[in-house]
């Protein structure tokens, strides 16, 4: 197995450090189409203000029967701003896909809808805190209170979501299993 690693320049220049092999735009990569097994990314498609276009990429390159791992995140903070512009359904990514030339395996949601509240509210309280500290606000004073809540918080989510029966009602983010389609002789897919 042969593993090629490649970055986004302006990613690179933020400070992000990794072992690329080499640097390209996700929507162009520098790889013969159909020479690819599997095609991995992980927490890429909302940094791209046209994800369609990179998925069509990874269908490209990839061989008939080839698979594309995709994990996108779905409740979670803004990150990497200004470079943060969308979230996904499962039905908006299977639409991705089948547009693009894949055909969805699995897409599946990850955590509890009670470990992801718990979480985002221990986010929104240690945000709240840096908030106030940068403002100098007097709500500073409520730093300590609002910080010893954060783990009994996430640990009262964990806990309620191994105890309560689960959904997909508010999944944390996605993971996505997708197959470029065989195409047969006569053109179609298999």
């Amino acid at each position: 197995m042969h593993y090629v690693g490649i970055d986004y320049p302006p990613t690179v220049a933020l400070g992000y450090t990794g072992g690329a092999d080499a640097l390209a735009d996700g929507r162009q990569l520098p790889v013969a189409g159909d020479s690819v097994d599997t095609v991995v990314l992980l927490d890429v498609l909302e940094h791209l203000d046209r994800a369609e276009l990179a998925v069509a990429e990874a269908a490209r390159v990839l061989r008939d029967d080839g698979h594309c791992l995709i994990h996108v995140p779905f409740l979670y903070p803004l990150h990497d701003l200004p470079h943060d512009y969308q979230r996904w359904t499962s039905t908006g990514i299977e639409r991705l896909l089948l547009r693009s030339g894949l055909e969805p395996c699995e897409i599946s949601s990850t955590m509890h809808p009670l470990s992801v509240s718990a979480g985002l509210l221990s986010i929104a309280l240690a945000d709240s805190v840096i908030q106030a500290m940068r403002s100098a606000s007097p709500m500073v004073l409520l730093a300590p209170l609002l910080l010893c809540a954060v783990l009994p918080v996430n640990l009262a989510g964990w806990a309620l979501g191994l105890l309560m029966p689960g959904s997909d009602l508010m999944p944390f983010s996605y993971r996505v299993v997708a197959r470029k389609a065989r195409v047969q002789a006569d053109g179609s897919g298999a």
